[in-house]
Parts: structure tokens; C-alpha cells; sequence
């Protein structure tokens, strides 16, 4: 197996028989035209988070309001009223999301043209994403 040799264009893996796939696949095992992916989930069946939230938009036995409305109050009231710190930066994640988190890739101006010499050689180069043997240092037109 690891003697493969992997031709571009041809499937990946073996061709399979169509009927153990079902009739809606080709023979290599990818969906054919007019299958929608699979089954999917039975018709009639729910999810516990459906069932969930259809629970939530309900008012329980001598309440006006909605289930929802009942554990939003609960949960504020705990962050807010408690002091819980962990649970007022899940209300704010929740409310406003995650902060962006920047990623430093040591690139500045100084080294911008090498960096994009480095990627020139890579994508001129097939194989290069599985060897070695360009180095950044390396990019700048000798690939």
C-alpha cells in the first residue's frame, strides 16, 4: 500500500460495487448526480434539541412567561447578582462572540518580498508541501 503511486484525476480509493452503497452512488463511492447525501434523519423523528426548544417557548403551570424568558432572568441574575465572573463571560461570548484573536506570523515589511518568494516557489513546485527542500531563505528565485 505505501508503494501506491497516486495518478491525478483518478479516485482515491478502489472502485466499489454500487449495490453495496446503495443505487444513488457511483462506483467509486461518491454520491451520483440526484442523491442528496444519504437518508438523513428518519422522517417524523426529532432531535432532543428540538424538543428542547419547543419546551423553552412554553410557560410553566401558573406563569406568564415563556420557560426561555424564566432561565434568561436566572442565569443573569447569577452572573450579575453572585458576582460569577465565568458566567458574565459566557453571557458576553454569547451576546457579542468570541473577541478576534490575531495570529503574529512574524511578518513585517522588511521581510514581506521573501516570504512571497517563498510562497512563489512552493506553488511552483507539486511536491514541495511534502518535502523539505525549499526553505524561506531559499525562495527568492532559485527554486
Amino acid at each position: 500500500m505505501a508503494d501506491e503511486i497516486k495518478v491525478p484525476g483518478e479516485p482515491v480509493h478502489p472502485p466499489v460495487d454500487p449495490s453495496l452503497n446503495g443505487d444513488k452512488r457511483n462506483e467509486d463511492g461518491t454520491f451520483a448526480p440526484g442523491n442528496g447525501g444519504g437518508p438523513g434523519r428518519p422522517v417524523g423523528s426529532v432531535s432532543i434539541t428540538t424538543i428542547i426548544k419547543r419546551k423553552l417557548q412554553e410557560a410553566p403551570p401558573g406563569q406568564r412567561q415563556a420557560l426561555a424568558e424564566l432561565l434568561a432572568e436566572k442565569i443573569l441574575d447569577k452572573a450579575y447578582v453572585d458576582g460569577n465572573e465565568t458566567l458574565i463571560k459566557e453571557v458576553w461570548h454569547y451576546v457579542d462572540g468570541m473577541p478576534n484573536q490575531k495570529v503574529d506570523f512574524g511578518v513585517d515589511k522588511e521581510n514581506i518580498g521573501e516570504l512571497t518568494a517563498f510562497l512563489s516557489a512552493v506553488a511552483k513546485k507539486p511536491d514541495a508541501t511534502a518535502s523539505t527542500d525549499i526553505s524561506c531563505g531559499d525562495a527568492g528565485g532559485k527554486a
